[in-house]
């Protein structure tokens, strides 16, 4: 699977999910990839930004739609991006061996929106056949970028889960309990990430405009903001709430969201490879055996993600959708702190000596 790097919460979406394999079956007992046909494709209209092994540039994020776009300032689209998108929402599992991506260069264009890309299949992939015309951040499928509807994780400390039937009824926990929905939902619908400066400032209105139940989450209408999404209403999701008996990585004190550790510089360490899979590694090395055991190294790598703050300081987000190890973006608390686990870091902030 591939995990993502946290959005902000307060509001916004966080998102992890799964790319999906089409199958189909043969008159053997083996299974064949269904073979895509690009001028088939059910969403043309893609979010794209700046996307490095699975990482969006989140400063990159705010210039989309944006007046301060410029010649000397644009809001930058790269192919990696717009492949993860094309796969996310058309549910496909292509890859850069299948397809060739030809990026708009305009000169006209420079807050990202409504820029188009050609995709074209190369003569060798086994998966897809075709080309197609892609527009980008323009009349977007909202619907669309929320495929995945059913949202069965939904995380709460345990005195609250045993509570929910009458919490989710009472008006003043609406917002809070709205907030960690939408954390869920981004987990299981990673192309909302591109959008991230754009949902931080539509989240207000998309959370006290939403409905909530003990097992039903309908978004009104999909966010207003130029051209970029087409408009439709009432998105349902299903939802179930799960007690949080996750393993926590302790924080440095309970006011903190923030776990602070040193590391040695060696040869590997800080290799940007897979988003610093080395350093990563290291850290969860350092880790009390306890929490290393109940989580597993694969878990923490899959749901962890790095910032390079300066070249001997690095912020390691924990990211949210794990069902090991206890994650949420640390603004989440400020909205929905009442129904979280205290204690618990979201990112480890590691020096470098």
């Amino acid at each position: 699977m591939k995990k993502l790097i946290t959005l902000l919460v307060i509001s916004t979406f966080v998102v992890s999910a799964s790319s999906t394999v089409i199958a189909c079956p043969k008159s053997t007992d083996k299974e064949k990839e269904e073979i895509t046909n690009l001028e088939s494709l059910k969403y043309k209209d893609l979010p794209a930004g700046y996307m490095v092994d699975g990482v969006y540039d989140s400063e990159n994020s705010n210039l989309l739609n944006s007046d301060k776009a410029n010649q000397n300032n644009k809001y930058n689209i790269n192919e990696e991006s717009i492949l993860f998108s094309l796969n996310q929402m058309n549910k496909l599992n292509l890859t850069f061996d299948d397809v060739e991506i030809k990026l708009e260069d305009s000169k006209t264009i420079f807050d990202g929106v409504g820029l188009t890309a050609e995709v074209t299949a190369k003569s060798g992939s086994s998966k897809v056949t075709g080309k197609q015309t892609l527009t980008l951040n323009s009349a977007v499928s909202f619907s669309g970028l929320l495929s995945n509807r059913t949202i069965d994780d939904v995380y709460l400390k345990p005195e609250s889960y045993k509570n929910i039937e009458s919490l989710v009824k009472e008006a003043n926990n609406k917002q809070a309990l709205a907030a960690l929905v939408f954390e869920a939902i981004g987990n299981k619908n990673p192309a909302l990430e591109a959008f991230a400066g754009i949902l931080v400032e539509q989240a207000k209105n998309i959370l006290s405009e939403a409905t909530i139940s003990i097992n039903k989450f309908t978004i009104s209408k999909s966010p207003e903001k130029g051209a970029i999404f087409k408009k439709e209403k009432n998105i349902d999701f299903e939802i179930k709430f799960l007690e949080d008996n996750r393993t926590i990585i302790k924080s440095d004190n309970n006011s903190s969201k923030t776990k602070t550790m040193e590391l040695t510089k060696s040869a590997s360490t800080l290799e940007t490879k897979n988003n610093y899979l080395q350093l990563r590694k290291e850290v969860f090395e350092s880790l009390d055996e306890s929490t290393k055991t109940a989580i597993g190294q694969e878990e923490f790598l899959n749901f962890s993600k790095v910032i390079k703050i300066s070249e001997s300081k690095f912020q390691i987000n924990l990211v949210p959708g794990s069902s090991k190890m206890y994650s949420h973006d640390a603004n989440l608390y400020i909205m929905s702190e009442k129904f979280m686990l205290s204690g618990a870091a979201s990112n480890i902030v590691v020096n470098i000596k």
